[in-house]
């Protein structure tokens, strides 16, 4: 049909091919077209339209409108394409295409007209105006269109270049195939209605343009190997399958990405975009379920009390800050900041350029590592940290110079695996310390080890406890106020505690506990209220402490350095004095219940206070023998050694103070002296008198010594104040040494008072009290086997009982002449065989002496001489040890208990009085 103004048809059933008029083309029935149908006006079909082949209508010269009133489909004899240009003119479909024999595609174009307002080229499918075809779906020029519930393509793409409404309720978009077609293609924005929106496609499907859609129950699902979205918001939820390209923010009721993720908008590290996906209006979720590439840019993501999943790994993300009531995640790497405010569940490796911070309770569903050393960036837990139920799990953190916050427990619900903690300080930036804290009640229990590396400041929590391994702390330790708990009690692999630098506490009452071994190798100080130090091991090592209050060790202890304790100090257990050591307690009782030893004979200087002080094993022994032992008692302190607390030290015993003091069975000085008290010597002697020693004055505590044997030996002088052991032998030596004991001029306690004496070898000796109950001259009979001056008691020499009384003191006595072959007498050194105990004889005439029998095999070379005799009998006249066991004896080399290695026994060196 050619050359009409218009064409007006009517019918039940119109069928024209190829129609051009100027102007209106108006077919009212049932429409067949075929060809090509040009109007100079408005194209209208009123009733259902049949392509019986492919059909264009245009209406563009004149901008005419296109109106379809009815369906549209293909013949039954093949799909057949329809292709609409109206041109500014508006187009319409208000029924199905395609819905009972698919068309073979749709090509519909149109444009505004700038100069007519009116003519908008907007194009209108009704809402049941569903369009199906097996090629491609088109809307060419940008204009406005309303789209219909459904749109699907068989093997073709669907293209939408103008902004798009959609209608309210289900509205369903599909491009199915994988091969050339299966993309659907939105380039404007899309503005819902409570739409439902699903579109699949086979291939891909691109929003270049923003959607919208805030009606009650607006949601979105797509579905598309590749997706690629502007901003997207809805009401209700978002899901997208496959992998998805963000160039804007999402907003919705939930957020489902089903595949991986990739933030499209990439503004360089200069400037970096920020996306956000937000469902926090609905506290509702959101889920990654694959990778999240971050474009550079920045990240967040809001869910309110709504839930955050990202399964796979996050990167290439400036940072990342997520809100949700649970957050879980794996393996993070942002440039900057990462920020979790919720439950959040951490599972690999998470690397920040930033600040690491986690508000709220965490859980580890697998081992984990947190790392901020690119940029020293501050590490921040503020809620609890455990494993997840699966299994224990470890966390290690390493925050270069930057600082770390635990504001909450580690392992208290689900123990952790191990914490490893790594931090160093900053030389050029002193605000970059590296230190690291726990908050009081940030109580860490690990089943393997706790470790601080880098060595920098760190404040512990109240209690930190490892069921299997170690706890080792690098760096300079604060602890907080009040009950503080460590514990490691593995007595296997682990089971160590290990302080490397110092420890300050906050009036702390400090215990730990370890299956193995505790060491503090720094100095431990807490002057607080109440502070106190309570430590339990079979290892135990330390190195300088302070407290307020009481020190307890129990184990195997290692002393080295300085010891103030205000209270009680208690060791149960073995000592070994490292290095030169001072324990001092003001005002508690001091215990030492173990052995006392040093191998490097280190000193040992103990201020007791006025309050007890007990031993109750051995202090230092014949190889591990003790420096120098000095105790300084307070004014009223009592001392007490048990029997068995043999004391040997190399260098001197010395003790001040006091009111009280038990002595044990067993004292050595190797190198002497032993000092119990302060020695005056009395000016003002008679020079008539016997005596060759200035009598003295000894200001000191009275000791008391345990009954039966009991030993002192000194390399040099002995000054005991007063000395009371009435049912004691007692043995002593000084070796070239004084022994003085008690004062001229002093009351009954300051005073010697023993069962017997016998004094084996001493320089000189001047003593004031009672032997075996005598006193004054009578004394004098009862000490051996030294004789004659200098050895003197109560102004005078020893002597036997044959000897002229030294009662008439107007002629002083003679000194004993020099009698070298019989020096075994005076220096101690008579062979077994003996020699006559005729004295007198040896001294009545000392260049001859009468023996039993003729001596044989005097050496001249010997000094002193040592006399050996034939056929003599065994015991009659000779020297005789401090009890009877020892009489008639052989000398040895052995030593006896608290005898230092290398000196002679007292069998060896002591005689009978008499």
């Amino acid at each position: 049909v050619s050359n009409s103004n218009s064409l007006t048809i009517t019918g039940d059933t119109i069928a024209l091919h190829d129609v051009t008029t100027d102007k209106n083309q108006s077919y009212n029935g049932a429409t067949t077209l075929d060809g090509d149908y040009v109007a100079g006006g408005d194209f209208t079909v009123t009733g259902a339209t049949v392509l019986a082949e492919n059909t264009t209508v245009d209406t563009t010269s004149h901008n005419g409108n296109v109106t379809f009133d009815g369906t549209i489909d293909s013949s039954g004899e093949g799909a057949r394409s329809l292709s609409v240009n109206s041109g500014s003119g508006r187009m319409d479909f208000k029924d199905a295409l395609g819905e009972t024999n698919q068309l073979q595609s749709v090509t519909l174009t149109s444009s505004a007209d700038s100069e007519d307002p009116e003519l908008t080229g907007d194009i209108a499918f009704a809402a049941v105006a569903n369009v199906s075809v097996v090629g491609d779906f088109q809307q060419l020029g940008g204009r406005n269109i309303d789209l219909p519930a459904s749109i699907e393509s068989a093997t073709g793409n669907i293209d939408i270049s103008g902004a798009a409404r959609l209608k309210a309720g289900a509205s369903s978009i599909k491009a199915l195939n994988e091969g050339e077609g299966g993309q659907v293609h939105f380039q404007s924005t899309i503005t819902g209605s409570a739409t439902q929106l699903t579109v699949d496609a086979g291939r891909k499907i691109a929003f270049e343009g923003a959607y919208r859609d805030e009606g009650d129950g607006a949601s979105v699902a797509l579905k598309a190997p590749k997706i690629v979205v502007n901003a997207v918001t809805t009401k209700a939820a978002q899901s997208y399958t496959g992998t998805t390209t963000l160039n804007g923010d999402l907003a919705a009721g939930s957020i489902l990405v089903d595949g991986d993720t990739v933030l499209g908008r990439d503004g360089g590290s200069s400037d970096p975009v920020t996306t956000t996906l937000d469902t926090s209006a609905a506290n509702g979720t959101i889920t990654l379920k694959g990778t999240l590439d971050g474009g550079r840019g920045d990240v967040v993501m809001k869910a309110g009390g709504g839930d955050v999943a990202i399964e796979g790994a996050v990167s290439n993300s400036n940072s990342l800050t997520i809100t949700g009531d649970t957050i879980a995640l794996h393996d993070v790497t942002t440039d900057k900041n990462q920020s979790y405010n919720g439950a959040t569940t951490l599972d690999g490796d998470y690397v920040a350029g930033g600040d690491f911070t986690v508000t709220g309770a965490t859980v580890l569903a697998e081992n984990t590592t947190v790392d901020t050393t690119s940029h020293n960036g501050n590490v921040t837990f503020d809620g609890t940290i455990d494993s997840s139920g699966e299994g224990a799990r470890s966390l290690s953190v390493n925050s270069g110079s930057g600082r770390m916050d635990f504001k909450d427990a580690l392992g208290e619900t689900n123990q952790l695996q191990s914490v490893t903690l790594t931090s160093s300080a900053d030389a050029e930036d002193s605000e970059l310390t590296g230190d690291i804290a726990f908050a009081a009640v940030a109580n860490v229990s690990v089943v393997g080890d706790f470790q601080q590396l880098g060595g920098r400041n760190i404040d512990l929590p109240a209690s930190i406890e490892s069921t299997n391994g170690n706890i080792d702390i690098s760096g300079a330790a604060r602890l907080k106020a009040g009950a503080s708990s460590i514990k490691a009690l593995n007595d296997k692999e682990g089971g160590q505690v290990r302080f490397q630098s110092t420890i300050t506490g906050s009036a702390t009452q400090l215990t730990v506990e370890a299956g193995q071994k505790i060491a503090f190798e720094g100095a431990y100080r807490d002057e607080g209220d109440g502070a106190s130090v309570a430590l339990k091991a079979p290892q135990i090592a330390l190195h300088d402490v302070t407290t307020d209050k009481n020190q307890s060790y129990t184990g195997a202890t290692t002393l080295d350095g300085t010891y103030q304790s205000g209270r009680d100090f208690t060791v149960d257990g073995d000592i070994d004095v490292a290095d030169d050591t001072e324990i001092s307690t003001r005002n508690g009782i001091l215990l030492l219940k173990g052995a006392v030893s040093s191998i490097k004979h280190a000193d040992l200087t103990l201020n007791t206070g006025d309050a007890k002080t007990v031993f109750d094993e051995s202090l230092g022994d014949d190889i591990n023998t003790l420096g120098k032992l000095t105790i300084n008692a307070g004014e009223n302190g009592v001392t007490e050694f048990a029997r068995a607390a043999s004391i040997s030290v190399l260098d001197g015993l010395v003790y001040t103070g006091g009111i009280e003091l038990l002595l044990p069975a067993n004292i050595t000085s190797t190198n002497g002296p032993i000092t119990l008290g302060k020695l005056k010597l009395v000016e003002d002697t008679d020079p008539l008198d016997e005596i060759a020693v200035k009598p003295q004055s000894i200001d000191g505590v009275i000791a008391t010594l345990p009954s039966g044997k009991v030993t002192i030996r000194s390399g040099d002088d002995i000054t005991i104040a007063g000395l009371i052991g009435t049912s004691t032998d007692l043995v002593m030596t000084s070796g070239k040494g004084d022994i003085r004991i008690g004062s001229k001029e002093g009351t009954e306690e300051q005073k010697i008072n023993v069962r017997s004496l016998n004094v084996a070898k001493a320089g000189s000796a001047n003593l004031y009290g009672k032997i075996g109950g005598s006193s004054g001259l009578e004394a004098s009979f009862e000490i051996g086997p030294l004789k004659f001056a200098p050895y003197f008691i109560n102004d005078a020499f020893w002597r036997y009982r044959e000897l002229p009384s030294s009662a008439d003191k107007t002629v002083p006595m003679p000194k004993p002449p020099s009698t070298p072959q019989v020096d075994g007498l005076f220096n101690l050194n008579a062979p077994a065989t003996g020699v006559t105990s005729d004295v007198l004889a040896a001294f009545a005439s000392p260049d001859v002496l009468s023996v039993g029998t003729a001596p044989t095999g005097i050496s001249a070379s010997q000094s002193p001489g040592v006399l050996n005799t034939s056929n003599a009998s065994s015991g009659e006249g000779q020297g005789a040890g401090d009890n009877s066991s020892d009489i008639g004896n052989s000398s040895n080399d052995g030593n006896q208990p608290g005898v230092a290695r290398g000196q002679s026994s007292d069998s060896d060196l002591i005689r009978t009085n008499d």
